[in-house]
């Protein structure tokens, strides 16, 4: 597939679009390669929030990036710890 477009090619909010170009992430592949190699990576962005994550996803879903099988894989390797009191 090809990922080669720009973030400015996406229906982003200003301010999303805003936080992903002072992280340094210009295009959709650099969004894809955050997703791979791990997804939590975009919610450590300086402002990033759940509804900007989710606006972000269901816009690269658009341009047919795999969201839910790179989410689904990170929730597989993430450690969970619970706290019984």
């Amino acid at each position: 597939m090809d990922f080669s477009f720009t973030i400015e090619e996406m229906n982003l909010s200003v301010r999303t679009y805003n936080l992903l170009k002072r992280a340094g992430i210009n295009t959709l592949d650099e969004i894809v390669s955050c997703m791979q190699k791990d997804f939590g990576t975009l919610g450590t962005i300086g402002g990033m929030n759940q509804g900007r994550l989710l606006q972000i996803c269901m816009e690269v879903q658009q341009f047919g990036v795999p969201v839910n099988e790179y989410l689904n894989q990170w929730i597989k390797n993430r450690t969970w710890f619970i706290s019984v009191d």
